[in-house]
């Protein structure tokens, strides 16, 4: 039965603890939640009691007043700074779950905010950046408390099995075992999900290794309601001494390319939605190409255009190339061909759509709108009932938002892509095969997908488009690669 834990500090939220409680109890049932001593057994011993209630628990309810962050004991000490605080012990426990369990901070007076991560111990600084609730005094008590009730319905009774199964767009079999599209996943929740690297990859998967993602899901307001853990194949490619490349393993598979008009911000150059069959399986960047790897493969020779070693307006190794034209990326890819021996290049605007989606038909790969702490856009807009946050006003780092479920990082805004695509203001006639559509069209522009830094998040959908000139250089674009076996241009 999923349970929903209450962690709260007596001297600092006692009273609103029984207020919420209250609340909850005719909805969720006395079952159903777990408040402290009220819920332990006589008898039972009170360390194991607290660790088997959080391990049963779907969600952990943290309330934060006033007094939360800097209560001090009878010495003039701060709890939370004592390892065996049981407010800090509880947190522990659940950050340190393995299963998914969905820790929602309760904000109790309008002057209290998420506590930032240096205000915490290292073993709590992850709740520094997990969307809380405002559960405020009367008049606004009801209102918060029906939000939180409708959050709270949404991750309970939602059936797990159901939520992967549309989550993947695959079908269970008896044995628990995941078919998706080549790659075996393990449900047992004993152990992280497996994943089996098919035999039939070449080169790549043979030398590729395992690595632990988390990836994420929000509700219709963005707030995290569900985490899931998951095993993906990387390869990682020497550029250089220190310098490497990570790529991420997609299967073959099928998705619906394009939106209905029914979507927020859908445009008829997304028309017509169409089944896409992406014929063959493939390797793609974890991240942008950066600014480290670009100068790295520009001291290279030459194959058929001259690239500028720091062409940047953002600089700093770790944030993605820009002010790169088509041509350059392509030289870019060209020269990492010739050195390493396989076959570089853009992705297809079929395979990015395939890859941003990784098998969800939502408008953002993380569910039906997006926030600034997920991803880096002009959070000054919003999209759906997400949030109206941060403006950052420049690119950001590499992989510093959580990745979509095929391991992925910044597919949604932080640059524009390029992909191989000519342009075209419409998917008549489009392939539906994977392949990039470069027949026919503008020859001078090219598509490019994703959404950049000073993007509204409208253009930071799976299904937006962009077309530039093929030897723009822009600070809003950049890149990341594709590794096939097959020469498609």
């Amino acid at each position: 039965m999923s349970k929903i834990f209450i962690s709260y500090r007596r001297e600092d939220s006692k009273n609103e603890c029984g207020r919420i409680y209250d609340r909850l109890l005719p909805v969720f049932g006395k079952k159903r939640i777990f408040k402290d001593v009220d819920s332990i057994r006589h008898g039972d011993v009170f360390p194991k009691a607290i660790k088997d209630a959080i391990s049963e628990s779907t969600v952990l309810l943290a309330l934060i007043g006033k007094e939360w962050l800097n209560a001090e004991d009878a010495d003039g000490n701060r709890r939370l700074d004592n390892p065996k605080d049981w407010v800090r012990k509880e947190l522990e426990f659940a950050i340190k779950d393995k299963r998914d369990i969905t820790i929602i901070p309760l904000l109790l007076d309008s002057a209290v905010s998420i506590p930032k991560a240096a205000e915490l111990p290292k073993s709590l600084q992850g709740l520094s950046v997990i969307n809380g609730i405002w559960i405020r005094p009367d008049p606004d008590f009801n209102n918060d408390m029906e939000k939180l009730i409708g959050v709270l319905k949404e991750i309970l009774f939602e059936s797990r099995r159901e939520f992967i199964k549309k989550l993947t767009k695959t079908t269970f079999v008896g044995t628990g075992i995941l078919a998706l599209s080549g790659i075996s996943l393990s449900l047992n929740k004993s152990k992280k999900p497996n994943v089996v690297i098919p035999s039939f990859i070449p080169h790549l998967g043979a030398h590729s290794k395992e690595r632990d993602i988390e990836f994420v899901a929000v509700n219709s307001s963005g707030m995290i309601t569900t985490r899931y853990q998951k095993r993906v194949p990387i390869f990682t490619e020497k550029l250089g001494s220190s310098v490497k490349l990570g790529l991420t393993y997609l299967p073959k598979g099928h998705f619906l390319m394009g939106t209905s008009k029914h979507e927020e911000g859908h445009r008829k150059k997304e028309d017509p939605q169409h089944q896409v069959d992406i014929a063959k399986s493939f390797w793609m960047g974890k991240y942008l190409v950066t600014q480290r790897q670009w100068k790295t493969i520009a001291k290279l020779p030459k194959v058929n255009t001259a690239l500028n070693p720091e062409p940047s307006h953002f600089k700093g190794d770790e944030r993605p190339v820009e002010g790169v034209s088509w041509h350059e990326a392509i030289e870019f890819c060209n020269r990492l061909t010739k050195k390493t021996g396989r076959l570089y290049r853009l992705p297809s605007e079929s395979e990015w759509e395939y890859a941003c989606r990784s098998n969800t038909d939502t408008a953002f790969s993380v569910g039906s709108t997006i926030t600034p702490a997920l991803a880096n856009y002009n959070g000054g807009f919003t999209y759906g009932k997400g949030p109206k946050e941060i403006y950052r006003k420049k690119t950001s780092s590499v992989g510093l938002f959580p990745p979509n479920a095929f391991g992925l990082y910044d597919m949604h805004g932080n640059l524009w892509e390029w992909c191989l695509d000519y342009g075209h203001f419409d998917y008549k006639g489009a392939p539906t095969d994977g392949s990039p559509w470069i027949r026919d069209g503008d020859v001078t522009k090219r598509t490019a997908r994703g959404g950049s830094w000073i993007s509204h998040p409208k253009d930071c959908r799976a299904a937006a488009r962009a077309m530039y000139g093929a030897t723009a250089r822009s600070r809003y674009i950049g890149f990341r690669v594709v590794c096939s076996d097959e020469h498609i241009v």
